[in-house]
């Protein structure tokens, strides 16, 4: 169950929580587990709700382009049924709209014993690029 409301509490409750610090973080971290990838730049995790994640730095073709499902597939085989640690960055987040995107929170997901970057690996392994493509 991923909802609008969902994203934007966990977004609103991020920015509160950074914007009550005198020195906020730069980020929220949080443990989760990968139960779903929608496509190469795209995976669902679930913390106690499932929640879409766009994947920063990582751009990848959608599923009807060239490579699309081949990213999608990639990612799978990364992520799917893996623990991992999200990291919501908020650097210059002052709204909701700057860590959500499209109804997913924009974040960095590690794998592996958080030894491993998501984003970077796609990018390694040609399946994505780390700036959008024109």
């Amino acid at each position: 169950m991923r909802t609008p409301l969902t994203l934007f509490l966990v977004a609103a409750a991020a920015i509160a929580w950074a914007a009550d610090r005198s020195q906020p973080p730069p980020a929220v971290t949080m443990p989760a587990t990968v139960v779903d990838v929608h496509d190469g730049d795209t995976l669902t995790v679930e913390i106690r709700l499932p929640i879409r994640v766009r994947l920063l730095n990582c751009w990848s073709p959608e599923l009807r382009e060239p490579g699309g499902e081949a990213a999608r597939d990639h990612l799978r085989k990364l992520a799917l049924g893996k623990k991992c640690l999200l990291h919501l960055p908020l650097d210059g987040a002052r709204r909701t709209d700057d860590v959500l995107t499209f109804g997913r929170l924009l974040a960095r997901v590690w794998i592996d014993g958080d030894s491993v970057d998501v984003s970077a690996k796609m990018v390694a392994d040609g399946h994505a690029t780390r700036e959008k493509r024109p």
